[in-house]
């Protein structure tokens, strides 16, 4: 664990030193993630990554800053101090006014009040802006965007059948990828088969958009910046017959948080997420989706629309 002393105070001084005057900024989900310091062999990186968020235009209202420089890091004698269960996963200590996070390659600091701003730094130029540590970090400050605009950053499939979204939920390996796969297959659209953020509209309806972080199928989703109203909330689970069901109100509560990867451990942002979901499960109440992973996706919706 983290030692209680913040890690924007352990960095040195140089820490203020950035790797270059480059910036790139990201649009999806209705939010401006601006990235300000980086070196140009960064901005080449992030650039091939994520070509189809990148954007020239940022919003006063719904931009978020974050500072990439250069810091020391700490020594660590354990090879596994990122590992939980056999997967990795950055350390975090959650405050009052955000969280420092630590990973392999990285340390950052996510400031959450009085403004939301972020600082990432690392001794390597070329890791910063790699995946294990770029799209971690940018995956935690897409989650707390979502959440402190009132929506969530969803561990799911999104599958979009005439101008409607439906989104998928469960364990792993309960097939999320396997309904995407299907989708793709006869002519639908995929949002995504790893995460999806949710927001409420100005009625307060919540829509289904994409984010730039490929699953198993890899960037099936083009658009990063178009949304869909929520039309349905799946828990998938495996059976020989195919069947839908509903599911009491303290499970559904349970299953969804399960799946708002790092908000969920945030003590700090606990009652927010809480009122977060049942809000949203008050209007579209999640239900219990059996299937064979051998059935055609006609099928599978026909019983969905049914339910």
């Amino acid at each position: 664990m983290l030692n209680h002393q913040s890690l924007t105070e352990q960095i040195p001084i140089s820490r203020g030193e950035p790797w270059g005057d480059r910036e790139i900024s990201l649009e999806f989900a209705a939010t401006f993630f601006r990235f300000q310091g980086l070196s140009e062999a960064q901005v080449l990186q992030i650039e091939q990554r994520y070509g189809r968020a990148i954007t020239g235009r940022l919003s006063p209202m719904n931009t978020i800053h974050t500072r990439v420089c250069k810091g020391a890091l700490p020594v660590h004698d354990d090879p596994l101090c990122y590992s939980v269960n056999n997967l990795y996963t950055p350390i975090t200590r959650h405050d009052a006014g955000g969280l420092d996070v630590e990973g392999h390659g990285f340390q950052a600091r996510i400031d959450l009040s009085p403004d939301f701003h972020g600082l990432l730094w690392g001794e390597d130029e070329q890791l910063l802006a790699r995946s294990i540590v770029f799209e971690n970090y940018l995956r935690m400050v897409a989650a707390y965007a979502a959440l402190q605009r009132q929506g969530l950053f969803l561990h799911s499939a999104g599958i979009v059948i005439d101008g409607r979204a439906w989104l998928f939920l469960g364990r792993s390996g309960a097939g999320k990828t396997t309904l995407s796969r299907l989708a793709l297959q006869e002519g639908a659209a995929v949002l995504s088969d790893d995460a999806n953020m949710l927001l409420p509209d100005a009625q307060g309806r919540y829509r289904a958009g994409p984010v730039p972080f490929a699953g198993e199928l890899g960037d099936v989703n083009k658009d990063a910046r178009q949304n869909y109203p929520v039309a349905g909330l799946f828990w998938l689970e495996q059976s020989d017959t195919l069947g839908c069901g509903g599911m009491p109100a303290a499970l559904q509560l349970a299953r969804t948080m399960a799946c708002c990867p790092v908000v969920n451990v945030d003590p700090y942002r606990g009652g927010t997420l809480l009122a977060v979901l049942e809000q949203l499960l008050g209007q579209v109440p999640m239900k219990v989706l059996r299937f064979r992973k051998d059935q055609p996706l006609s099928a599978i919706m026909k019983t969905i629309e049914e339910c």
